[in-house]
């Protein structure tokens, strides 16, 4: 079933926090309708104007898709919530007896639509049993805020897989990255990933092995853009199975076993506190919610693009009309600082790199007719390229099984370029090579 194209039901989100707002900004993005339910109908309206407006105003999107987002979204105090509702999700605080009560009452009012929670560590099953409605009860568990992460947890609960499979349809059709999670406890995996790595960072910041804003740069500057290209599994292997196992013996049984977190707010504010503090990673998430940075892409036509073959990124391209007028919005809503700039006459196109942490920010201004000028025509301002470091584009592009042969030019910072194209998104691949031409045999 085709739920946004075919039988234009509702989606319906309650509650109308961080969560819900963006929840419901994040699928109306997406072009499915969506109804809002809140208490206060006024505060929720604005609220999702002005996330649209944020998401928007940097050049994600176009201004229609905004406007077009807005028109998708109806606020209701919950009396007039549309009745052609395929799934509800219910976006309550984290607390059983308010996930029910809200679930009971959408049960009732909506007989035929599937029921959601956004719970992160409250058992779906449990729900669906204290509501009475096993056969429509599921969990999403949606990272926050949603129009940054792909990633949505889904827990089937007791739900049949047909219709399972229609939600999961849904969310691919939204852009999501469906993760289907087979029990596994309190948490799922996102949370259970997340508090494993917390439980440890407090230990290694009260224990005085490093200050909280150095485990933290540690994770924002190291860990954190190691596993954009591949996850701590795939990292294993990259690395060597045998020697990761022969590390464990010697790290695992000295790892925490707290079972609390006391003292993360003592440790929080010591962050804070640090004038020295990492601000890179608070600014590369702003960045990738902003510019929905994407790294595992294939490549259409081209052969298979195996994650992990282009493996550190050099820079995010950004496609701009006027570099003067978004440099002065990077610098003054983001803090990035302005590293270089440059005209390339050949393609013709003017450059301006900013510092947003472990990742440049390459802006890119079209001088003439290009393909980057034929971007903003057809997409208007907004993420135009993802750039990977290679040692060697020839060995690059056969590693990623590409059998075309793309034209290798000069790029910017006198380094050797080439583009891809990843479909059905049109987003541009790049590939440069490390070493600068004067850097390289004659």
């Amino acid at each position: 079933m085709n739920v946004k194209t075919t039988v234009q039901k509702y989606i319906g989100v309650v509650g109308a926090g961080r969560m819900g707002v963006g929840l419901a900004v994040d699928l109306a993005l997406a072009g499915f309708p969506v109804w809002l339910q809140s208490r206060s109908v006024g505060a929720a309206r604005a609220a999702c104007d002005r996330t649209i407006d944020e998401v928007t105003a940097v050049g994600r999107l176009g201004v229609l898709a905004g406007i077009n987002a807005k028109r998708a979204i109806a606020v209701t105090d919950g009396a007039d919530s549309p009745r052609a509702t395929f799934l509800v999700i219910e976006c309550v605080p984290e607390e059983a007896a308010v996930k029910i009560a809200v679930l009971g009452g959408l049960r009732e009012r909506f007989p035929e639509a599937m029921l959601a929670t956004n719970t992160s560590s409250l058992s779906v099953c449990g729900i669906a049993e204290a509501i009475k409605a096993e056969d429509r009860t599921i969990g999403l568990h949606f990272l926050n805020p949603p129009y940054m992460f792909r990633v949505v947890e889904v827990s089937p609960g007791y739900v049949a897989e047909d219709r399972v499979s229609q939600v999961r349809d849904m969310l691919v059709q939204a852009g999501k990255i469906p993760i289907i999670v087979k029990g596994g406890g309190p948490g799922f995996v996102w949370n259970r990933l997340q508090f494993a790595l917390l439980r440890e960072a407090l230990t290694l910041v009260e224990t005085g092995v490093a200050s909280a804003s150095e485990v933290d740069r540690v994770v924002a500057r190291g860990l954190a853009p190691r596993w954009v290209a591949a996850g701590p599994l795939a990292t294993a292997a990259l690395g060597g199975v045998e020697g990761f196992t022969t590390a464990a013996m010697t790290v695992l049984p000295t790892l925490s076993t707290r079972c609390d977190l006391n003292g993360l707010a003592r440790a929080v504010a010591e962050l804070e506190e640090d004038p020295d503090g990492d601000e890179a990673s608070a600014r590369l998430r702003t960045l990738a919610a902003l510019a929905g940075v994407v790294p595992d892409l294939g490549v259409a036509g081209s052969g298979d693009l195996r994650r992990g073959v282009f493996s550190e990124i050099d820079h995010v391209g950004i496609a701009v009309r006027s570099i003067d007028r978004a440099v002065g919005w990077y610098e003054s809503h983001l803090g990035l600082v302005l590293l270089h700039s440059e005209i390339l006459e050949a393609m013709p196109v003017r450059l301006a790199y900013l510092d947003a942490g472990n990742v440049q920010i390459q802006l890119v201004e079209p001088l003439g007719p290009c393909k980057v000028a034929e971007f903003l025509d057809t997409f208007g301002e907004g993420l135009h390229h993802v750039c990977w470091a290679v040692d060697s584009i020839p060995d690059a592009l056969r590693s990623a099984a590409v059998d075309r042969g793309p034209a290798v030019v000069l790029g910017g910072r006198r380094r050797r370029t080439c583009f891809l194209l990843e479909e059905p998104n049109r987003l541009r691949i790049e590939l440069t090579e490390r070493e600068g031409i004067d850097a390289q045999p004659r």
